[in-house]
This record gives structure tokens, sequence and C-alpha cells, in this order.
């Protein structure tokens, strides 16, 4: 779980209630951005994490949508399931400040990659 998709599930869970996605950006005291939170709560909603609904209000002319956090959220939270993602270029650094040369990098990157 990335530290982004921990940071709305732990606004979420102490929430206690729904809220719009801007809502959580603002909760999250700068850890979010309205740029990539909805790519996290979508995220989240296709691992069951999260539930959301559509509110539906006559005077908005779009449906807004409410995020709620699932029990398997709050047992991935409480687990503290928190690995930050390594990405392919750190490992091909990581590879490169150990001495290994520019295919065993690669090798390395993948043999990474496969076992994550």
């Amino acid at each position: 779980m990335l530290a982004s998709e921990r940071a709305i599930l732990q606004v979420l869970s102490a929430s206690n209630q729904e809220m719009y996605g801007r809502d959580i950006v603002k909760a999250s005291n700068g850890a979010l951005h309205r740029g990539t939170v909805y790519v996290y709560l979508q995220r989240l909603e296709e691992r069951s994490c999260i539930a959301s609904r559509l509110e539906l209000e006559s005077w908005q002319p779009l449906p807004r949508r409410l995020y709620c956090i699932t029990e398997a959220g709050r047992g991935l939270l409480s687990k503290g399931a928190y690995a930050p993602a390594a990405t392919p270029l750190r490992r091909f650094r990581f590879a490169r400040r150990e001495g290994y040369g520019v295919w065993d990098s690669l090798r390395y990157a993948v043999w990474r990659n496969c076992r994550m």
C-alpha cells in the first residue's frame, strides 16, 4: 500500500462518516493533492478497502461521490501493511551503486520486480 493510500484510509477511519474527495484532501493536511486523490480512491475501491456512492441532489448539475472506509480497509490499516513502492529506477540505482554492470542492473531490477 502506498503512503497516499494509507493517508486516505487514515482520514476516512478518523472521520467515521462519508466524505467527498476534496474533503479528504483538506483533512489530510497536505499529504494528498486534488489531482491524484481520485486515482488512489479508485484503486482502493477496486480492492474493496473503501466504498462509494453517488449523491444525487436536485440543485447540483453533476452527481458527487461520497467515500467511506470498509471493514477490509480498517483491517488493512490496523495490520500496518505499508511498504513504500520501490521504483525500477530506484532499484537500478541500487544495483549500479553495488557495482553491477548495466545489463546486470537491468536483470536485477527485473528479478526484484518478479519477487514483489
